[in-house]
């Protein structure tokens, strides 16, 4: 076989990893921002009945734009999941996130606490049982970004498929703005955990 074919061949093959390297290299950044975009969805709704927080706390900040946002609502703020606990054995008494809500001045009257459900799976199905007894037809969640997509596409199937629309909207951190997420060791952990958790929802058909 003429060696001068193989030669072009494996210089261009050469060339075009070296190519590849440079583009991952330049735009590694932009590849990064945009992998943790992707766990994350928006999607407002008008005039919704009820409001959805997650039980457990986050970061400083989005607790305190959180917080803002169900004071100046005038409807339900519902309180979702089982707050955590570091002992299986011993559940925690109580949520971290209604008491920093009722300090932050809701009215113990607005908020709801739905503190069921193993996974999000079975939470989101409590909270359909809690909208259909309180005639809820249009909720929305708030959260912060990290992994709000897989929320809102389990949202869709259950409450969804219960005839309740759904929105959600994110606050953001200031604090993070552009900050290279993949350099922080908690970040990359979350950013990871969120991933496989979505992956395994689509594998499973659940999202």
């Amino acid at each position: 076989m003429p060696r001068r074919p193989i030669q072009v061949a494996a210089a261009v093959l050469l060339l075009t990893l070296l190519a590849g390297l440079v583009v991952a290299l330049t735009q590694r950044h932009a590849f990064l921002a945009a992998t943790l975009a992707s766990l994350d969805l928006e999607r407002p709704i008008a005039d919704p009945q009820a409001l959805i927080v997650g039980a457990n706390l986050r970061t400083t900040w989005s607790d305190a734009r959180i917080a803002e946002v169900a004071r100046e609502a005038r409807v339900p703020i519902v309180v979702l999941g089982r707050p955590f606990s570091p002992d299986v054995l011993a559940p925690a008494v109580g949520s971290p996130r209604a008491d920093h809500l009722a300090a932050a001045g809701v009215p113990p009257e607005r908020i709801v606490a739905v503190p069921h459900g193993e996974d999000l799976y079975e939470s989101l199905s409590a909270l359909a049982v809690e909208a259909r007894a309180r005639g809820w037809r249009r909720v929305q969640f708030v959260g912060a970004p990290g992994g709000s997509r897989r929320v809102l596409l389990a949202a869709d199937r259950i409450l969804g498929g219960e005839g309740i629309a759904v929105g959600q909207i994110l606050v953001r951190d200031p604090e993070i703005g552009d900050r290279l997420w993949w350099t922080d060791t908690q970040w990359r952990t979350q950013v990871f955990y969120n991933w496989m958790l979505l992956l395994l929802g689509r594998v499973s058909g659940r999202l």
